[in-house]
């Protein structure tokens, strides 16, 4: 944790991590008892890790704007010569998905389209919350994988060409919980590029 009075003095959350050819770079999430935020962290090696003296590195948005309580859960990459930030925001009743670029990992700039996942119509599967993603490049595409809520907690799939302009899945939600297993909850799922396959983790909490 942070020292009494910062930005992450009261819990943090595991992050996003990229190899950017020179060092590893960490997206955790902190959050001071009352709003999270995002910060930054680096390392050599993946063990010994230094915080970016700056933090937080993606704040909250002004007052009335749509992620002015919350921004949390990001998901990193870096593309060779820009890197991407997707995450989570709240303005204190729905969460929906927000997107940053940077030029060197630490300075970003929110996309003039957030939110560039939304949630969805009224009592649409994802009508209360658009959250957590994850992506993955693959096939010349930026996928992602996210949850949805409406009572219950299910995934669903977005693609892209440029990392802010988002296309759902006609067919979402693409994983729905079993209620034997998970009851509501299959949500937070983390996919990644293993020899050309994808795999995803998601969280399903038993009942």
């Amino acid at each position: 944790y942070g020292a009494s009075g910062e930005w992450d003095d009261y819990g943090l959350l595991s992050g996003a991590v990229v190899w950017d050819g020179s060092q590893y770079l960490m997206y955790y999430t902190g959050i001071d008892g009352s709003n999270w935020r995002i910060g930054a962290a680096t390392s050599p090696d993946g063990v010994v890790w230094t915080k970016y003296e700056n933090n937080p590195v993606v704040d909250l948005g002004a007052s009335g704007e749509w992620d002015d309580a919350h921004v949390l859960r990001a998901e990193a990459l870096f593309d060779g010569s820009t890197y991407h930030l997707w995450y989570s925001a709240s303005d204190g009743g729905y969460y929906r998905i927000g997107h940053a670029t940077s030029p060197d990992g630490f300075t970003w700039t929110k996309d003039p389209d957030n939110p560039v996942v939304d949630r969805g119509p009224y009592y649409v599967w994802d009508y209360y919350y658009a959250m957590h993603p994850t992506v993955a490049e693959y096939n010349g595409e930026y996928h992602m994988w996210y949850t949805g809520y409406d009572g219950t907690y299910s995934i669903g799939h977005a693609t892209s060409s440029d990392g802010s302009e988002w296309t759902k899945d006609d067919d979402n939600p693409r994983l729905e919980p079993e209620l034997a297993i998970a009851g509501n909850y299959l949500l937070n799922p983390t996919v990644r590029v293993l020899g050309g396959n994808l795999y995803m983790m998601p969280d399903y909490p038993t009942v």
